[in-house]
Parts: C-alpha cells; structure tokens; sequence
C-alpha cells in the first residue's frame, strides 16, 4: 500500500489520508529462456506498495490561507474544481474536460484551479467557502473530501478514489478499474512482441499505476505465459529523462514493446521507444494529436476516461439525483477501454484482433477476469 499525504494549511491542519491495499497473486513461473541478471532484478522490482496504516487527524480550529479564489456571481449551480501538478496521471486535464462538457449542457458557472500538492487542500476549503455548489477534488484523496464534506454540509463534492469505510451523504468518490485498462494493454503488448519480453515504466508507486501494471502483466501472461514482463518504477510524475532511461534499460535486455504509465515521466520513456521505432502503449488517454514525436510507433492506449466520472456527477447535480457514495468506471460502461490499433494495427494478425475484442468483451461479461485484488 503506498501512502498518500495531504495537509490542510491553515493553522496547522494535518491530514493523513488512507490508501488502498494490493492483495497481489504469487508469481507467475515464467519459464525459459530466463533474463539476464539486470533484466531478473527489473522483474523481481516489487510491483505491490509496503503496508502502512494511515489516519485522518484534522486539527480542532483549520483556518485556511487565503487562496485568490472568486465567489460565484449568482444564485444559479456553481461548480469550483481543483486539481494538483504533482500527482499527474492526467486526472486533471481529464477532470477538466468532464466540467466543460457538463458546463456547456447544462449551463453552469465554473470556476477551475490548479495548484501544488501542498495548497490542496486549502484551495478545496477556499471553494467551499466561497459558496460554489459543487467543489470537484481532481486527485485521490478521498478523506480530506470527506472531512470537507462533513465541514461545509451544504457543499457537495466530488473526488477521485479509492473509496473510503465513511462515506458523507454530500460526497460522491470516483472509482475506476486501471487493472482492466492494463489487461488489455498486456494482451496487445503480448501480440505485438517479437521476442517474448515487454517493457514497463510507472511513475509513482500509487494504487492506480500497480493497477495498471498488475493487469498489464496478467493480460500479457493470459495471452502467452512465455512472456516476460519487466518493469520499474520511478518514484517521479515528472522526469522524463529518467523515464527514458529506464525505458532504454529494459530495452537495452530485450524488451521491445513499451506500456508507460504516468505525467512526463511516461512520456519521456515513450520517446524513448520512439526513437527504437518499438510500439508504445500509452495510458489514460490517447496521446497521437499532442506527442508528434510518438505518434509515428502509437499502437494504441489503454483508456480510462476521468472525464465521465465528473460529468456524470454533475449531471447528477443538475437532475436533482446526487447521491453520496461511489460511481464505478469499468468496461462496462465506457469508463474504460482500448484505443484505436494506429501504427502497428497493419502487423496484427486477425486472430489478435479476434483475441482483443474476445477479451474485451469477456471483461464486460466478467467471464474474463483480470485476477488483480484490491
């Protein structure tokens, strides 16, 4: 389990928040021929975070610092959304497309913000505060939504996961399944490999990154059990140096297929694939319009659509059905999914294609499973 903090700034406001536990499988014998030395270390490089127990403890008195943030100017659905640079899986940019969509339906005044790690928290109080209807938390931290929640009860709020025991009647938390997103990117890595070992680059040891990479090791192995899956991670959202040097390490002991998962780090070690004209997997969204430099070896991305999660919130606003508790985001209801087949799409054979969409559908039944507890 890996931690996540937060602080309330103020008058000393700390806030500890709970993360999620991986119940990982033993691992999968992986046969031969067995990587090298280097290679074998990148393998065993743990995927599931230490245990910690973690607990919310507010201060009596928070008195947020006064953050620039202005009041709606009338009586009408106001929406505050606030997101942080430091925790960049593209929830933000995400976030912010699911509120412009739900502003430009459904008329509603918004206001959007974005802001170190450490001014969070207080930035989301400073929303609260100034009155907007709905204050949209873009980063999983579900128990300072929680404590915010049960401060401003006439504030509604929105947050990313993972869920939590106590759950405010004001607070909606948004859950997806990144296993299932990973799945299928080790499915397609699994076909599109010529040498039996698949490369993987994460940013951060987060729930959703192990997510992503937990799933894009069994979908691989559930294609072909042969196939070796390294993979590291880099403690950073924001190096893409070191995520193209450790791309090029793992390509460096035979991997030529890349998923990378998380802010420039992941881009860094796609540019790097590029540069081997290797397929690259990307995650979250799909980035062919805005990296030119990879779009030529874009296979496809393994999609998760944080935008859905906010507009449907809202809209739950505006329908007068808002309910605390927890939306979840899957296959089945295009929270989650694969993008198109672009550069490599052509050196698919048919029976992979049949095979993908065999899978996804099997995901949507739940005939197929990604084995990945959480």
């Amino acid at each position: 389990m890996r931690a996540r903090w937060t602080a309330l700034l103020g008058a000393a406001v700390v806030l500890l928040l709970t993360a999620c536990q991986l119940d990982l499988p033993a691992a999968i014998s992986l046969g031969t021929p067995g990587p090298t030395a280097a290679a074998q270390a990148r393998l065993l490089a743990p995927s599931q975070p230490p245990t910690a127990t973690l607990v919310s403890t507010p201060a009596a008195t928070p008195t947020p610092t006064p953050v620039p943030v202005p009041k709606p100017s009338g009586p009408g659905l106001s929406v505050g959304l606030v997101d942080t640079t430091d925790l960049d899986l593209n929830r933000g940019p995400m976030a912010r497309e699911g509120l412009q969509r739900a502003a430009g339906e459904f008329n509603l005044e918004t206001f959007a913000v974005t802001v170190p790690q450490k001014d969070l928290a207080n930035s989301a109080m400073r929303l609260a505060e100034a009155g907007y209807s709905v204050v949209v938390i873009a980063s999983p931290y579900p128990d300072l939504a929680a404590f915010l929640a049960n401060r401003y009860p006439a504030t509604k709020f929105v947050v990313f996961g993972p869920g939590i025991d106590k759950q405010p009647a004001n607070l909606v938390t948004l859950l997806y399944a990144e296993d299932q997103a990973g799945y299928l990117a080790g499915a397609l890595a699994a076909w599109l490999t010529q040498k039996n070992m698949i490369a993987f680059v994460g940013a951060e040891w987060t729930l959703e990154v192990v997510k992503f990479r937990k799933g894009y090791e069994h979908g691989a192995q559930a294609v072909d059990r042969r196939c070796i899956v390294l993979g590291n991670y880099i403690h950073s959202f924001s190096s893409p140096p070191k995520g193209w040097g450790e791309a090029n390490a793992q390509f460096n002991e035979g991997a030529d297929v890349l998923f990378a998962v998380g802010g420039s780090t992941a881009r860094g070690a796609m540019e790097a694939a590029a540069e081997r004209n290797l397929p690259v997997i990307a995650a979250e969204s799909d980035p062919y319009d805005i990296l030119p430099k990879v779009a030529p070896d874009l296979a496809s991305a393994a999609l998760a659509h944080y935008d859905l999660g906010v507009y449907d919130a809202l809209k739950a606003v505006v329908q007068g059905s808002f309910k605390g508790g927890t939306l979840t985001y899957d296959v089945t209801n295009g929270g989650i999914g694969l993008g198109p087949l672009r550069a490599w799409d052509s050196k698919l054979p048919p029976e992979a294609k049949k095979n993908l969409q065999d899978i996804l559908d099997g995901l949507r039944t739940g005939k197929v499973k990604t084995d990945v507890q959480t």
